[in-house]
């Protein structure tokens, strides 16, 4: 684990913002955060790699490419996998004019934001603080603006580009969503939309890039990997939670998509 750290120096007591830290991590297998009710706000940016992120609520799986925000006061972990470490760039900022941020552009609730693509804002941000410049607070409440701005404006653009996919792709990937401890078949799914086998399979696959089993596959896999890493459950157990059919099934799955099985990918992290 190699860290790149900017320590800034403290401001008055009640000051609107504050940036506590800011800079890069190469990290490893075994890192992991967790904080408790703490006032702080995180921003990072994934340069590099893969790893999850838990708010107790919901569990997240920021890559390269991907942003995360940590929400002050709230409970959380997030850790970075075995097989692929993040490289990242981050912010740590508290005060009442960061959550006015947060608020007036959209972003209240939202904890990852996939595909960004906003490595330079972030980068350039680190470096011009780098320079501990007269009013250092106050440069960083303008560079966390900007990327704040930036990712609002993203969201909106994503959120155009959904509106143009079909209303039963949308319906069919909120279903498997709610489905990876269950184990939906072609009909259920056709059914629940209203269309053959052979419609829904191609409607998912249209607006989503992958058939609606390698998408199910591919979150269980992210399950199975959280639930290696955070709980004491067998193998066997984790399989049979996960609808595998058995142990050896899972694991050989699990093998093809990460490269280890679950037993040596557990001992790694």
């Amino acid at each position: 684990m190699k860290e790149d750290i900017i320590y800034f120096p403290p401001v008055r007591a009640g000051a609107p913002f504050e940036i506590l830290l800011a800079g890069k991590s190469w990290c490893d297998g075994s890192y992991r955060i967790n904080r408790n009710n703490e006032p702080v706000y995180v921003l990072e940016y994934i340069v590099k790699g893969r790893g999850y992120l838990n708010n107790g609520e919901d569990v997240f799986y920021p890559q390269s490419g991907d942003v995360y925000i940590i929400h002050a006061g709230i409970p959380h972990e997030y850790g970075s996998s075995s097989d692929a470490p993040w490289e990242k760039i981050w912010f740590n900022v508290q005060g009442h004019l960061m959550s006015d941020f947060i608020n007036r552009y959209g972003l209240t609730g939202i904890w990852h934001i996939p595909d960004c693509g906003l490595e330079d804002i972030f980068l350039n941000g680190v470096e011009e603080l780098r320079q501990q410049v007269p009013l250092i607070h106050e440069c960083a409440s303008l560079i966390i603006l900007r990327i704040i701005q930036a990712l609002s404006r993203h969201l909106s653009e994503t959120k155009s580009s959904l509106s143009k996919l079909s209303p039963e792709g949308n319906k069919l990937k909120n279903m498997l969503d709610y489905s990876i401890m269950k184990n939906p078949s072609i009909s259920d799914m056709a059914k629940y939309i209203a269309r053959s086998e052979s419609q829904t399979i191609r409607i998912f696959k249209r607006d989503w890039g992958m058939t609606p089993y390698q998408y199910l596959l591919n979150k269980r896999i992210e399950l199975a990997k959280l639930l290696l890493i955070n709980s004491a459950k067998s193998i066997k157990a984790i399989a049979y939670e996960l609808s595998f059919t058995d142990e050896f099934y899972f694991s050989d799955i699990f093998k093809k998509k990460t490269g280890m099985p679950p037993s040596t990918f557990r001992k790694q992290t």
